[in-house]
């Protein structure tokens, strides 16, 4: 079955440094190397720490940004070198939904205009029946129609989210790229969006290429997982796979950096330590040998494949068949039955945002 999505070999550098001739001098890397594919219907996460170049590689697939080296496929069609032109349907097929939704819409215009901006460059629906189509994707995402006028400063940081996906939805995509959805939202509402996200899959059948830092987050909405250092995916299988048997040192240290709401619980895992490696001078062979507690010579010359053994889902790391028991690595078992269903009862009850 062909992907919705095949990213294969996927790099981006950057220019950080030029000679007063023009010569560049320092490069980074944002993205070493990538390949990924996305199902249809699919939610596949991203996750990673901050500037590991998950959103350029979001910013890639969906062509803001040109690669470097290797191509991206959508439903078999190879959109890496399309001109401008030739991207349009492509733009449509592909939506984003941005991290910060204040700083996304336009303080000059309506909601009604926002979400209807789509409607008139795809030329989706005529202009006499597109008031009546915006009205039905507010309220697809808990909004009422009577918002069709209000500006967004009108409106809290959980219901401009919401505007954003409004917005995505517009233009019937089939993959949405949500980078970092819900970071910038109040604890309380981020369930709510995060159920509108999931309930919004069902309905319409699109992909989702989620990219988050909050893995708590993300063990609850993604199918798949791949977790990404310095440009590099370092590991990537099904959610369950993933967070049950992590087979590399950074997963791991992701994992056991969840908080977990229980006084009772005893970390046994060492935190990473170091910090993060600057991307314009990263270093050789496995990136993460620098902070790894399971470093060995072969790490620091040779950069290890991204490959399954012994059946398990693939991995970058030379001896991923040697570390150790990942048993203390499940904070979710840790978490006391009481505060689960509390925290159940509590994601049932706040369904639906209160309207402005």
């Amino acid at each position: 079955m062909t992907p919705l999505l095949k990213v294969d070999h996927l790099s981006k550098e950057f220019v950080v440094e030029r000679t007063v001739f023009g010569r560049p001098v320092k490069t980074v890397r944002a993205v070493d190397d990538v390949s990924l594919e996305i199902g249809k219907g699919e939610t596949l996460a991203l996750v990673g720490e901050s500037g590991c170049g998950k959103s350029t590689l979001g910013r890639l697939i969906m062509r803001l940004v040109d690669p470097s080296s290797g191509t991206i496929t959508l439903t078999g069609q190879d959109i890496t070198s399309l001109s401008d032109r030739s991207l349009k349907p492509v733009r449509r097929r592909v939506q984003l939904i941005f991290q910060d939704p204040f700083a996304s819409l336009n303080p000059r215009m309506t909601v009604g205009q926002m979400v209807a901006e789509p409607l008139m460059l795809h030329d989706i629906v005529p202009a006499a029946k597109r008031t009546e189509r915006v009205k039905e994707l507010l309220q697809a995402v808990g909004l009422s129609a009577q918002h069709i006028n209000r500006y967004p400063h009108e409106f809290s940081g959980g219901q401009r989210q919401r505007i954003v996906i409004a917005r995505a939805l517009a233009a019937e995509p089939e993959l949405i790229v949500c980078d970092e959805p819900v970071s910038a939202l109040d604890v309380s509402i981020r369930s709510q969006v995060l159920n509108l996200l999931a309930d919004l899959q069902k309905q319409f059948g699109f992909s989702y290429l989620f990219i988050s830092h909050d893995l708590s987050v993300v063990r609850h909405i993604a199918d798949r997982v791949a977790v990404m250092y310095l440009g590099r995916i370092v590991e990537i299988g099904a959610t369950e796979d993933v967070f049950g048997d992590p087979r590399h040192p950074y997963t791991r240290a992701l994992i056991a950096s969840i908080p977990v709401p229980n006084p009772g619980w005893r970390e046994t895992t060492r935190p990473l330590e170091g910090d993060l490696p600057s991307p314009i001078n990263p270093p050789s062979g496995c990136h993460f040998h620098t902070r790894c507690p399971y470093a060995q010579p072969i790490c620091t010359t040779e950069r290890p494949a991204l490959v399954s053994s012994q059946g398990h889902h693939p991995a970058a790391c030379h001896f991923q068949n040697e570390l150790p028991a990942a048993d203390d690595l499940m904070p979710v078992e840790a978490v006391d039955p009481r505060l689960s269903r509390l925290f159940g009862a509590f994601q049932a009850l706040s369904t639906k945002e209160p309207a402005a």
